[in-house]
């Protein structure tokens, strides 16, 4: 018998890296939950759903699923946008998910070292899905790249395409890139070995790398020459800051949280389990 899986914020970067994992498996197919119509192409790959305010419009659908993965999340926008997508639609979720279905919380490592709307949001959500009778794991990824990505390493990428000099944070300001694709991989492997069992997992990069670095390789896909000087990120997010106010398509607010200075996460549970991730190479 089939095992259908369902991604509910399956129109994300990681749901559609989902999607992509999961096909060519014969035993496993993907249910998708988004809330706008994906194209025909996507269509023809997988069977999709709607959602409304965080729920399936046919909320019988859930009953059918052998485990959820719930990617629905976001670090833009004001106070009250972002708690309404990070905790409300979680909350509205939860109420319909059947008590037995597995499911594997998509968070943040934010919630490690942030002080930020965004990060007391995941926090609050984890501690949503801690309180529930489902079998549960919670994932906390670093800095997310890859196939499919128009945030993050890519916008920074094109929002910095036409400076000749670029301001990067100091060296010892290091990020763990993960990439999606080897993450989904991760997520398919813990559900097919069943390993959904009430816990927290760190999924980053331990071969990390400086932000200096990762924006050294990002310059170097122009075809003009970029001169990369670190510089203390607080000045960065002050000229970020007041730039965005003249251009507001400039905001770099969310890049520049990533590349705040932390110490090395640790993923040697989520190793310990099958996790792999692989040395950043660069934004293509």
């Amino acid at each position: 018998m089939v095992k259908r899986i369902g991604i509910i914020g399956a129109g994300s970067s990681l749901g559609k890296n989902l999607i992509d994992v999961i096909a060519p498996d014969s035993e496993f197919v993907s249910i998708a939950f988004q809330r706008k119509k994906p194209n025909k192409k996507a269509l023809s790959k997988t069977e999709f759903h709607p959602i409304f305010k965080g729920v399936p419009k046919e909320t019988n659908i859930l009953k059918n699923l052998s485990a959820v993965v719930y990617c629905i999340g976001t670090n833009l926008g004001n106070e009250k946008d972002i708690n309404y997508i990070n905790i409300t639609l979680l909350e509205n979720f939860l109420k319909a998910l059947p008590k037995e279905i597995p499911i594997i919380f998509i968070s943040s490592v934010s919630v490690i070292y942030q002080k930020s709307v965004y990060s007391d949001a995941k926090k609050y959500a984890e501690h949503l899905i801690s309180k529930i009778e489902n079998p549960y794991t919670i994932i906390r990824p670093s800095l997310l790249y890859g196939k499919y990505d128009d945030k993050n390493l890519v916008s920074l990428s094109k929002k910095v395409s036409w400076l000749p000099i670029v301001p990067s944070p100091p060296k010892e300001h290091i990020i763990q890139p993960v990439n999606m694709e080897e993450l989904s991989l991760f997520i398919f492997k813990l559900i097919k070995d069943q390993s959904i069992k009430n816990q927290i997992l760190v999924c980053s990069n331990s071969n990390h790398i400086s932000a200096y670095e990762v924006i050294k390789k990002i310059c170097r896909n122009y075809s003009s020459f970029k001169l990369v000087i670190p510089i203390p990120l607080s000045i960065i997010k002050l000229c970020s800051s007041i730039l965005s106010m003249i251009m507001p398509s400039f905001d770099l607010s969310t890049q520049l949280q990533n590349m705040e200075e932390h110490p090395p996460f640790d993923s040697k549970e989520a190793e310990s389990l099958g996790y792999k991730c692989s040395k950043f190479k660069g934004v293509f």
